[in-house]
């Protein structure tokens, strides 16, 4: 009994250890240009179901997007290890997002800012790159080569 237990335990932990989510390192510029969405938000409500939380938003700015409505819903992962964001009520952030009709989907891998609660270093990081405007053509912006099977 006790081998079946620690051979449960084993197989549990070594599965959490897979399903984890890994992420390529970049710069919020380099966030800015790889996702096809760029916000300003509000976090207006929040529903959470088993594997997707669901938040209500009002946006505040569109910063880079394709046509996208005032309100949507912002879809990301229920829990941390699958690249799930947990976002705060009536707070404020910048989110990188893909816009998929008719809701944006968020990963942790992406860029997303509370700016209520960022310092004012947190604060001119995000908000540098897009001053005077967002420039995706700039060398820095090009996102770091990934070989294959690294993640």
């Amino acid at each position: 009994m006790n081998k079946l237990i620690l051979a449960f335990l084993f197989l549990n932990f070594s599965l959490s250890a897979v399903f984890c989510c890994l992420c390529v390192p970049m710069t919020p510029l380099q966030q800015y240009c790889v996702a096809n969405t760029v916000v300003k938000a509000k976090i207006t409500g929040e529903k959470s179901a088993q594997l997707v939380t669901e938040y209500d938003v009002d946006i505040l700015e569109v910063i880079k997007s394709p046509n996208l409505p005032s309100s949507v819903k912002i879809l990301t992962p229920s829990q941390d290890g699958i690249c799930g964001v947990a976002l705060e009520k009536n707070s404020t952030y910048i989110l990188t997002a893909n816009y998929l009709e008719p809701n944006l989907h968020i990963s942790s891998c992406g860029y997303h800012v509370n700016l209520d609660k960022a310092t004012e270093e947190e604060k001119k990081a995000a908000l540098d790159p897009l001053k005077p405007s967002l420039d995706c053509s700039r060398p820095a912006a090009r996102p770091p080569n990934v070989p294959a099977g690294s993640g």
